[in-house]
């Protein structure tokens, strides 16, 4: 193997004869493309190109004068062949040539041989790490299934040069260039008739960029390069309509002309405050389906009216948006901006997809009043207060605003208590949470008190007449106002289970309750005061009810227009409550009583069906409870099975 490398730098020098030169070429060749069919040369032919070898080297080194003579009979003793041991191969062969003459020979062969050429001997071995620097793919190259195998990634990962060209007749294939992250590239060249998709996704040493524009565009319809500091220019941009053209480069700060470029899809990230950019003509502009910069300085992107998707990254504190009655998907970093107006309904009317990021100074944000907005993920800073959003739908909904104190949500279809937790989680300073006209929302359970920790008031009221919504569970310790939303018009909606722990919500009205669907009602309400309960209603209900309710301020407890009490827990302490007992039961259910009224009197229900249903009776803490007033309300339940008194110090033993 090293002889036919070294026929090869001789070959390069002009110093070997044609048969010789063409007897090398052929054996690279087949070297190159057939590397598990090698066949040696020979004998005769293989002893004569020897001999012609040392001719020519004699000949060079003794006119540059570097033959020592009393090395000559080292260099006049036979050249080894590739299986030689490594002390021999350095001693009579590499001496003679120099590192960068061998690594020049080297860069001219395929991966394979270049390769197995490292481990020939350690002096080798270094000059092959110095070939595989410098690497030029040409026509006779197969560069997809280069960069496609293990070991051809493993050579560009190493390159600080690479060129890619071919012109001849295999560029009629066409060829998509996807290179690997390249850490250590520093000089690019491309120029392929054949090249179809350009990318260069990790370049950042690069600082010399070289695309024939003019050879390579002809089939070219993708395009993307990532480059670090090192670039601060690029070659002009002369190209037909592409697909996609993307340029990351974080070094050009004097200008970049886009006038010639066409594209469907352009990324352009050159974040420089100086950059200063000129773009195409006002018709490509409306060509361009997708958006995506990162730019210094103010930005004005009204031209781009046939957008599909916008992404903006910049630091200007003020950004001027395109009125595209098409744009699908819209995402804004922008940590310098203080007001967004997305209120033109014409402009943002087909808006499906929102993001706000890292907008940390956003004060005042305006959003469709109707659309078709799906998937909304704000996140703002501490000057932002209150927000008014409007969804078509709900696919996904993030908020992470942690000073905004008053959230509006609005249509809201598919709306769930997932959802709704999710987004609430991010306002840690919510204090007003309304609801309109979200119809779909079936079941509001929220019970983790970190999450409505600041929760004050909560307007259900204007959810919708057609609302679906049967299940509220809530535990909001700073809650002082809750609206219930209106009765449906369907049969049997509404409200099926209220569960609501609030220690200082002071008024409550049911009255847009039904007791025919209602099922569970617990109310931990120590502070409540006022509470207006749901009229009655024609019928009975079908289900069982249970009902809880526990306060310190509670004066009147309206429960008369329940027909299906099967669990009735009462803990009120103020004095001398004032009861509405049911006065029609069904007959079916049985009633399990528990009573905690430490200032009542007389705290058992008068004589009805409801009290002769009482099969279970716990009084607990009723201080003023006499055994005249137990016996008779004991009396009234003919079902009564269980009686159990506890904290009731007029009652005695005996007396039970």
């Amino acid at each position: 193997f090293g002889f036919v490398v070294a026929l090869n730098a001789t070959k390069g020098a002009g110093g070997i004869s044609k048969r010789p030169a063409k007897l090398a070429g052929s054996v690279v060749g087949r070297m190159s493309h057939q590397p598990k069919q090698e066949k040696a040369l020979p004998s005769a032919k293989r002893e004569a190109l020897k001999d012609h070898m040392r001719k020519v080297l004699r000949k060079q080194h003794a006119q540059a004068g570097r033959l020592d003579p009393s090395r000559e009979a080292a260099s006049a003793a036979p050249i080894a062949p590739a299986v030689a041991a490594e002390d021999d191969c350095t001693q009579k062969v590499l001496p003679t040539l120099t590192s960068e003459l061998w690594s020049l020979s080297l860069s001219f062969l395929s991966l394979g041989p270049r390769v197995r050429a490292r481990s020939v001997c350690s002096a080798w071995a270094v000059v092959g790490d110095i070939s595989q620097q410098h690497l030029n793919l040409r026509e006779n190259i197969n560069i997809a299934a280069m960069v496609a195998c293990p070991l051809g990634v493993a050579l560009l990962s190493q390159a600080k040069e690479l060129h890619v060209s071919c012109t001849g007749p295999t560029a009629a294939a066409p060829l998509r260039l996807v290179l690997p992250s390249m850490p250590a590239l520093e000089v690019l060249q491309v120029r392929h008739a054949g090249l179809v998709q350009f990318l260069a996704e990790n370049c950042p040493q690069l600082r010399c960029f070289d695309f024939d524009w003019d050879v390579s565009h002809l089939r070219l319809s993708r395009f993307y390069l990532s480059a670090g500091p090192e670039l601060v220019q690029l070659p002009p941009f002369d190209t037909p309509r592409l697909a996609s053209f993307g340029l990351h480069a974080l070094g050009i700060a004097n200008g970049l002309d886009l006038f010639g470029l066409e594209a469907e899809e352009l990324f352009l990230h050159c974040p420089s405050a100086a950059n200063s950019i000129i773009w195409p003509e006002r018709p490509l502009l409306r060509r361009i389906r997708r958006l995506d910069v990162c730019l210094g300085g103010a930005l004005n992107l009204r031209r781009f009216t046939g957008l599909h998707g916008l992404s903006v990254q910049t630091d200007a504190s003020a950004l001027e948006l395109p009125d595209a009655p098409t744009l699908l998907e819209l995402c804004l970093e922008a940590p310098n901006l203080a007001r967004l107006d997305l209120s033109e309904w014409t402009a943002f009317g087909e808006l499906r997809k929102l993001s706000l990021r890292r907008c940390c100074r956003l004060q005042n944000i305006q959003m469709p009043h109707t659309g078709e907005l799906r998937t909304a993920s704000l996140h703002a800073g501490d000057a932002l207060r209150e927000l008014k959003l409007h969804l078509q739908a709900v696919e996904d909904l993030s908020l992470n605003m942690p000073s905004l104190k008053r959230l509006q949500l609005w249509g809201c279809k598919g709306l769930d208590s997932h959802h709704l937790a999710g987004a609430i989680s991010g306002c840690p300073q919510l204090q007003e949470l309304l609801l309109f006209q979200c119809a779909d929302l079936q079941e509001l359970c929220i019970l983790d008190e970190v999450v409505l920790r600041e929760l004050i008031v909560m307007d259900l009221a204007k959810l919708s007449r057609a609302n679906r919504l049967s299940v509220i569970r809530l535990r909001a310790l700073r809650l002082h106002e809750l609206r219930l939303p209106p009765l449906p018009f369907r049969d049997g909606g509404g409200i099926q289970v209220l569960e609501l722990q609030s220690p200082l919500l002071t008024s409550l009205d049911l009255t847009a309750l039904n007791w025919i669907a209602l099922r569970e009602l617990r109310l931990d309400t120590p502070s409540l005061e006022d509470l207006r309960m749901p009229p009655r209603s024609l019928g009975r209900s079908a289900q069982e009810q249970t009902i809880f309710v526990q306060s310190r301020q509670l004066r009147t407890l309206d429960i008369s227009g329940a027909t299906a009490i099967s669990s009735l827990t009462l803990h009120l302490h103020a004095n001398n409550v004032v009861f509405g007992w049911p006065q029609d039961h069904s007959p079916e259910v049985q009633v399990d009583l528990t009573i905690a009224l430490p200032d009542t009197e007389d705290p058992l229900p008068p004589p009805s069906p409801f009290a002769s249903a009482i099969c279970s009776l716990k009084c607990l803490g009723c201080t003023l409870l006499r055994p005249a007033a137990l016996v008779a309300g004991a009396s009234r339940s003919s079902n009564l099975a269980a009686l159990e008194l506890s904290g009731c110090p007029r009652v005695r033993d005996s007396d039970v």
